[in-house]
């Protein structure tokens, strides 16, 4: 009798086993059937959607897109024609899309797949050569079979609910990515299933470029915000669920940065020296209200200390992952010259072959 019951005893025991590991997956968990391992069975892939160039070489048959924001008088017989520069499309099309990611601490959100949509779950992890590595905080996330929206955070990115924030002193490194090939993704029990994630800056970069017919000494600036209340930059500014940017501009302090430009060099027919480092945007804020006050420096035997330019309330909306130039080529003033009112104009982009021009015509 006793070697009945341990018979039955070792049976129970083999089948409990056998059941335990049947149930197990190599980190030891297999969910319900319907329902996926996101952190387990999903490979993520991360790369960064580079900053595009901001600037061309000049020739005859290549164009830029220019816009004029005015003519300006400077003071001590200096003028300054003022234009913002960004690449055309043509050449933003062969730009190269990806690169190597910095290794860091991520964070991927899945969202239902309608807009507005609900915060299904959040994975945490690390990446290291473009791969994600679940850990962390959130290193599960469990979800039935179904489409779902993915974003990927980096860790510049603040996440309150489903805002999104950013401190001015990070926007050069904040990055948000979607899955390249679409979202929402329809996730399965599929072993090899691969989302590659493209991450775009969360904002736009800007440096200025003096140019005159003459020698530029080494100057500094200081670009401040003018305005009256109203920031160049934002701390809440999107919403994963809706998909909308968030107006949040009284939550930053005041602007002011330093500039700094090398002496000039010769480029075609002008003397052109461009600033030393860039400046960061949000890219769906308006870029107005900035004024650059030059502290030093000399052009056509002119001081330039004290002398500044102040765009006007008519802003210009910057694009996401966009480099920009703002230039103002410096010239003497003319007795023909006619200076433009701030705010008077009407922008808008246009594709010019050539604006370094030594002689304007009004």
């Amino acid at each position: 009798m006793k070697k009945k019951v341990w018979d039955r005893m070792t049976v129970l025991s083999v089948v409990f086993l056998v059941m335990f590991f049947a149930g197990c997956t190599k980190d030891g968990y297999e969910p319900e059937n319907g329902m996926v391992d996101v952190a387990g069975k999903i490979r993520f892939e991360i790369k960064e959607n580079t900053f595009k160039k901001d600037e061309l070489t000049r020739s005859t048959t290549q164009t830029k897109q220019v816009m004029r924001l005015g003519l300006v008088d400077l003071g001590d017989d200096l003028a300054a024609l003022v234009t913002l520069e960004r690449t055309p499309l043509s050449v933003l099309e062969q730009a190269p899309l990806t690169r190597a990611l910095s290794d860091g601490t991520y964070t991927i959100l899945a969202y239902g797949e309608s807009v507005p949509g609900i915060q299904k779950g959040m994975l945490t992890g690390t990446v290291s050569g473009n791969i994600f590595t679940p850990g962390g905080t959130h290193p599960k996330l469990v979800l039935p079979h179904g489409k779902y929206r993915f974003y990927c955070l980096n860790s510049s990115i603040e996440l309150s609910g489903d805002e999104c924030s950013l401190e001015r002193a990070a926007i050069d490194l904040a990055r948000i990515g979607e899955p390249i090939s679409a979202n929402p993704v329809e996730i399965n029990q599929d072993p090899d299933q691969y989302i590659p994630f493209q991450m775009d800056h969360q904002g736009a970069r800007m440096k200025m470029q003096l140019e005159a017919t003459e020698n530029i000494s080494e100057v500094t600036a200081t670009l401040t915000d003018a305005g009256t209340g109203a920031q160049p930059l934002l701390k809440s500014f999107f919403n994963l669920s809706t998909l909308q940017p968030i107006d949040s501009k009284s939550e930053y302090g005041a602007m002011s940065e330093p500039c700094s430009f090398p002496a000039s060099v010769l480029s075609g027919t002008l003397q052109v020296s461009k600033e030393n480092t860039y400046h960061y945007f949000q890219s769906f804020e308006l870029f107005s209200n900035l004024k650059v006050t030059f502290n030093s420096g000399t052009v056509y035997g002119k001081s330039m200390a004290g002398k500044a330019y102040t765009l006007g309330p008519v802003g210009v909306s910057m694009d996401v992952n966009h480099s920009y130039v703002l230039r103002l080529t410096l010239k003497k003033k003319t007795l023909d010259m006619v200076f433009d009112a701030i705010g008077s104009l009407e922008l808008d982009w246009e594709d010019e072959a050539e604006m370094y021009v030594g002689t304007l015509n009004y």
